[in-house]
């Protein structure tokens, strides 16, 4: 059984939490030094105004990154800054929302092979989100609703959207099999992907560390 402490977040008691740690720190300092050759550029070709709207630009990003890591759960944090990394490589643009509060008791058991299912979730939502020729955004809103927390991703930045509270059956390809295998991990997932959204919500129970 894997698990995590969260309250003393050490996180590298865990080989395989420590080694995603490692990756994600060597990839920042990667896009550290690709940011700075690109500021540097602007500014030997005499473009300050480039420089200037492209650092504004990696505030944004780096302002996400930051709400992300103060989320006291190390494998939920983990989890986002892969999903919002992605969304960045793919020029996908990030609205993040986080209402939630006492999220350590999430995520506490099996967290690989639940990280691996909603992984896969967001990549479905990632597609539809690439096909479309529009403006690529994705809202994420992280909540809770009584004892349940709630990670949604959507295209949609109006509330009055609605998804599934059931499992349903889309039209028999893999997806299907995904929101199975989800709910027999415990998670409660939901998508809707129509014309008018693409749209995937997650929901966590707490668990007993």
């Amino acid at each position: 059984m894997q698990r995590l402490p969260y309250k003393n977040i050490e996180v590298m008691d865990c080989p395989a939490a420590g080694s995603e740690i490692i990756k994600y720190m060597r990839e920042q300092r990667h896009d550290f030094m690709n940011h700075v050759q690109v500021i540097w550029g602007y500014l030997q070709l005499d473009k300050p105004k480039n420089a200037l709207e492209y650092i504004v630009e990696l505030n944004k990003k780096f302002t996400v990154f930051s709400q992300v890591f103060l989320i006291e759960n190390p494998v939920l944090s983990l989890f986002l800054y892969k999903c919002i990394r992605r969304a960045y490589d793919l020029d996908i643009s990030i609205d993040f929302d986080l209402e939630a509060l006492n999220l350590e008791n999430f995520l506490a058991h099996e967290y690989s092979k639940k990280l691996i299912i909603m992984e896969d979730l967001f990549g479905e939502l990632i597609n539809r989100i690439t096909k479309d020729n529009g403006d690529k955004n994705i809202y994420i809103d992280v909540y809770n609703d009584e004892e349940t927390l709630f990670i949604a991703f959507s295209n949609n930045c109006y509330d009055d959207w609605e998804l599934p509270e059931e499992l349903y059956k889309h039209d028999g390809t893999a997806l299907d099999n995904l929101l199975e295998n989800a709910y027999k991990l415990g998670i409660k997932a939901s998508c809707r992907f129509d014309e008018e959204i693409a749209a995937v919500r997650i929901g966590l129970l707490p668990e007993k560390l």
